[in-house]
């Protein structure tokens, strides 16, 4: 499942305010890095199971200036490849490189309330 790239501040922006409809997972994905490559396939097969929340993606090597300006105004440093999890407008979880999989998506989901086995 292809996840809508996220390409400019007002894109990021509008997206964030869903999340006060459907929570957000939002990848920060390298095209050049191999972890990362695994991150994407990872957080793939969990959005095919999970449909509870919307899924969006930014390229960082594309886009550094909005995975720049993402990482200030969360005040989450930027990794790659990262997750970020939005719930109400917030950033309210995030891990990065090995620590994407799906065990932590799910508790980070079932903290908001969002139940998946």
């Amino acid at each position: 499942m292809p996840f809508p790239i996220i390409r400019t501040l007002e894109e990021f922006n509008e997206a964030v305010k869903k999340s006060h409809e459907k929570p957000l997972l939002l990848l920060k994905h390298s095209t050049a890095c191999g972890i990362s490559a695994g991150a994407l396939a990872t957080v793939e097969d969990f959005a095919n199971i999970y449909d509870a929340i919307d899924y969006r993606m930014v390229l960082v090597i594309e886009n550094r200036e909005l995975s720049r300006e993402i990482a200030s105004i969360t005040g989450i440093p930027h990794q790659s490849p990262q997750v970020i999890l939005f719930h109400e407008g917030k950033p309210i979880w995030h891990t990065s490189h090995w620590s994407i999989r799906a065990k932590s998506m799910k508790k980070a989901l079932n903290s908001i309330g969002i139940p998946v086995d």
